[in-house]
């Protein structure tokens, strides 16, 4: 969908492909290498793009800088959301499972002279204890990111908890602001989906849909969500 901010490149033949991106409010150029074959989360999705660029928007224009902000994302995949929010300057830890650690690693490596801000990856399983993720005992994450997580009927209780644990750990301490990207689909399945995330997520948290004229301009598409998430 968004093409002409990419460039194309081949690292290896046999395992990646990687694309570049432009953030504009520290212009700084990522390069973001994705697994040729695996799972879903083994590629940047056009949901992370839409959520990286909202980032960058909201940075450049000071309506949210991202210097110095303890930030999380989850699912992170290739880890691209998380990569485009420590070029801003934000200290960030990105997670998934295990096996995506080494191509989130190899992503930390391979732009490390861009990224502003502390960074680091480490393995989560989502409805696990969040102690082993949080910055102290003391203080959460200003901000947690989250982008085309709602995918999996299996998983999805376990995200509810752990956005629920997240949003309510510091006890005033640090509002945590959770921002969730996705994109629509055709499967009544992923609707349904959708629609069960909101009715369970809505019992513990206020949710707020993000303007679309507050997406960078470049990274727009109707059919591409952004929602703040925070705890009542």
């Amino acid at each position: 969908m968004f093409n002409k901010n990419f460039a194309f490149s081949v690292e290896s033949m046999e395992k990646y492909f990687s694309r570049e991106f432009h953030v504009s409010s520290s212009n700084e150029y990522l390069e973001i290498l994705q697994h040729t074959v695996g799972d879903v989360g083994c590629v940047v999705w056009d949901a992370a793009l839409v959520l990286g660029a909202y980032l960058d928007h909201m940075n450049q224009t000071e309506q949210k800088p991202m210097k110095n902000l303890k930030i999380l994302e989850l699912g992170s995949g290739t880890g691209f959301v998380g990569l485009v929010a420590a070029a801003m300057g934000g200290d960030c830890l990105i997670t998934d499972l295990p096996e995506m650690i080494p191509l989130m690693k190899r992503n930390l490596s391979k732009n490390a002279a861009s990224l502003k801000g502390a960074h680091s990856a480490k393995a989560f399983e989502w409805g696990s204890d969040i102690s082993s993720i949080v910055p102290n005992s003391n203080e959460g994450f200003h901000i947690v990111l989250a982008a085309d997580c709602i995918y999996y009927k299996e998983s999805l209780d376990a995200f509810v908890k752990t956005l629920e644990d997240l949003s309510s750990h510091c006890n005033g301490v640090v509002k945590t602001e959770i921002y969730i990207s996705y994109e629509d689909r055709e499967s009544e399945e992923k609707k349904s989906l959708i629609y069960d995330f909101f009715e369970k997520i809505k019992k513990t948290c206020n949710i707020i849909k993000i303007p679309f004229e507050d997406y960078r301009e470049d990274f727009r598409c109707e059919d591409i969500h952004i929602f703040k998430i925070m705890s009542l």
